[in-house]
């Protein structure tokens, strides 16, 4: 994987964040919540190539490397990450108040949870089904040690060739 397209993506998200942790209450607001957005997209959608190229899948286009993230299991919902794709080709519309008040909604309701989830898998792999009372992240939120059993938690470690490798179907090995 390429560390600097995965830093790019972390530090885009984080931007993204502070952005939408601070109350938007002015059209400037907004606006600089959707461009965030649009800078995330870009960043995670290379990340995503970078990814899919590793396991040898074509992702040219951020439509090829979003379909190609779905197969190798760093995204899980490809038509949130689909309808994702055509709102940050709308905002350049941005300017029609219904469609950027649609696609702030958007950012602040569902997809920043699905960069979050991608970012996280690109950074720990796969999840992982633990035994009761594991620590781990979920979504990237750290969670305590009272997990229930069979709950799905994140490796807090990163990924390495042998601890857990990624097969053409999706995530393999341990974890």
């Amino acid at each position: 994987m390429n560390s600097q397209a995965l830093a790019n993506a972390e530090a885009a998200l984080k931007q993204l964040v502070a952005f939408l942790d601070v109350p938007v209450v002015s059209d400037r607001d907004r606006a600089g919540v959707i461009q965030a957005f649009e800078f995330t997209f870009e960043a995670v959608w290379k990340l995503l190539k970078h990814l899919a190229e590793s396991e040898g899948l074509a992702a040219e286009s951020p439509k090829r490397a979003l379909i190609a993230g779905y197969k190798i299991g760093v995204i899980e919902d490809e038509n949130l990450w689909l309808n994702m794709l055509a709102d940050r080709n709308l905002t350049s519309h941005a300017y029609h108040v219904d469609v950027a008040d649609r696609i702030f909604a958007a950012v602040r309701d569902r997809y920043l949870a699905a960069f979050r989830q991608t970012v996280t898998r690109a950074r720990y792999g796969r999840p992982v089904v633990s035994d009761a009372g594991a620590a781990g992240v979920v979504l990237g939120v750290p969670i305590s040690g009272d997990a229930a059993p069979g709950a799905r938690v994140w490796a807090t470690r990163p990924r390495n060739t042998t601890a857990c490798s990624r097969g053409r179907n999706g995530f393999s090995g341990r974890a």
